[in-house]
């Protein structure tokens, strides 16, 4: 593996844990996001 594959690897395993770990809290920010300009709740979370 070269040192390029190597940084590229480490940054995309990175981003993919980050994106793991904040996924809760984005699909929470949408469903909230939703509730609020449909209150009746119409999007179905």
């Amino acid at each position: 593996m070269t040192p390029v594959q190597g940084t590229v690897t480490l940054i995309f395993g990175a981003v993919f844990l980050l994106a793991c770990g904040l996924l809760p809290y984005v699909r929470d920010f949408r469903a909230r996001r939703a509730q609020a300009t449909t209150q009746n709740g119409a999007a179905g979370g």
